[in-house]
């Protein structure tokens, strides 16, 4: 029951505490069962008072109820629950008629699927999707091929990023040892040639360079400056440079 604290004040202000007490018992049950008995006996038990006691209280509270223990304001209130709880049920109801609607509607359209060949229902954009990927060429990782040869693409890229021919085969016999001692599986060979070579360019050829070395008169300098950072011996790396070289 909805008690507005201003309105409550105003009309109970000459009001007894006893009288107070009453009146709340009233209106309460009023709100819980729509309406109040026009009997005394029972007002006064509703009210929890004796008959004296309440022929006394009477007097006071009469006065907010209209004949016949009418209460305005609360039957006003209780016409807005109604009207509130009538829209609920009615919301209720047309979301569950959505619900059957559409679950019915589902089901007339796989009854008319059933005859129609499944190659001819439309088809989500992903299964499109997944059924283009199936049908591109698997390609699988695999090691380096006895006798690889890089292609026009390859040279062209290693002359772009400045290498001379003789640097270039180096780097792809130093590529061919890496891959064999390491047994390393690629899925494009060369295109990791390319990344080879750039990375060779870009980390040693600079410093090969400021080591006094000259890539244009040794063609390993770039490879050798590397060998020597990572540490290893001069007679290693007169070993590794003769294999290199064939």
């Amino acid at each position: 029951m909805p008690l507005y604290i201003g309105d409550y004040a105003k009309d109970t202000r000459r009001l007894t505490t006893l009288q107070h007490g009453a009146y709340i018992l009233l209106i309460m049950d009023y709100w819980c069962n729509g309406g109040l008995p026009d009997d005394d006996g029972m007002l006064a038990r509703i009210a929890g008072l004796s008959d004296e006691e309440w022929r006394c209280v009477r007097i006071a509270i009469a006065p907010l109820f209209r004949p016949g223990w009418h209460h305005k304001r609360i039957d006003e209130e209780l016409k807005k629950a109604s009207e509130k709880s009538r829209k609920a049920k009615e919301s209720a109801c047309n979301r569950w008629k959505d619900k059957v609607n559409l679950k019915n509607a589902k089901a007339m359209q796989t009854e008319c699927y059933t005859s129609i060949p499944k190659a001819m229902l439309p088809q989500p954009l992903s299964n499109i999707k997944k059924e283009k990927i199936y049908k591109k060429e698997k390609v699988f990782k695999h090691e380096l091929p006895e006798g690889w040869q890089p292609d026009e693409s390859d040279l062209a890229y290693g002359k772009k990023l400045g290498l001379l021919n003789g640097h270039f085969e180096g780097q792809l016999e130093a590529l061919r040892l890496w891959a064999k001692a390491n047994k390393i599986l690629k899925v494009d060979w060369h295109a990791t040639l390319k990344g080879f070579l750039r990375r060779d360019a870009e980390k040693h050829g600079i410093m090969a360079t400021a080591n006094g070395h000259d890539p244009t008169a040794d063609p390993f300098a770039a490879q050798v400056a590397y060998w020597r950072k990572e540490g290893l011996s001069e007679e290693r790396i007169e070993e590794l440079k003769a294999r290199l070289n064939g």
